[in-house]
């Protein structure tokens, strides 16, 4: 009843706007233990976000209440980025904690889970997420499969091969972490991430050669 009766008063502290006061309703909670979630709390905070830390007491006592203490899961994070203007300049602009928060968006989803399975079209979920590092090293979004142009995923000679396509070719050296699901067949079903294959070479080829080139 107590947690319940102050869920809109401003009872918890957030280092959000330099640090204030601020509602469970307004909490967004992070924990020190997850991984990546400093991460997270940074991206969030830049955002305006009320993030808040606290002990398993204290969030479980708002785990009852609707609407209060959001925990700022995998399922959270891909929502807010894909709903925000813009990514927070901390994730923009730091290549390391882009790919980290990708790792964060995919944590969830279930690696090696067929196509035709819930578990492979889950990854449904992220069309839309403007996560995608390409190497040309700025950010794409993942698209749907029905999407006309495509995001690559190719050896390092391949990748060379179609320089002029890098900000379509994703970075070959992301961790396996990012890079496993990125590979997976359920992944490229759902979203217009695709594997090269030599046929798509030699079509891409032909997009990027000199007209002179061709015969």
């Amino acid at each position: 009843r107590v947690y319940a009766d102050t869920a809109g008063l401003p009872v918890l502290w957030s280092l959000v706007g330099g640090g204030r006061w601020v509602s469970p309703q307004e909490a967004r909670y992070v924990s020190g233990e997850w991984e990546h979630g400093d991460d997270v709390a940074a991206a969030l905070l830049e955002a305006g976000q009320a993030v808040v830390r606290l002990p398993d007491h204290v969030r479980a006592g708002f785990a009852t209440v609707e609407d209060a203490v959001v925990p700022a899961d995998a399922p959270f994070l891909r929502r807010f980025f894909k709903t925000a203007k813009a990514l927070p300049r901390c994730v923009a602009t730091d290549r390391a904690r882009a790919v980290r928060m990708l790792a964060y968006c995919l944590s969830d989803l279930i690696l090696g889970c067929p196509a035709d399975t819930d578990g492979g079209e889950a990854y449904t979920c992220l069309v839309g997420l403007p996560l995608v590092p390409v190497s040309d090293g700025t950010l794409q979004v993942f698209g749907s499969p029905k999407d006309r142009e495509s995001l690559f995923l190719g050896s390092g000679t391949e990748c060379e091969l179609l320089a002029a396509l890098r900000s379509r070719i994703v970075d070959v050296s992301l961790p396996a972490s990012v890079g496993d699901h990125l590979g997976s067949e359920a992944l490229q079903a759902y979203t217009n991430v695709r594997r090269l294959t030599p046929g798509m070479v030699a079509d891409c080829l032909g997009q990027v050669l000199p007209q002179g080139w061709k015969g």
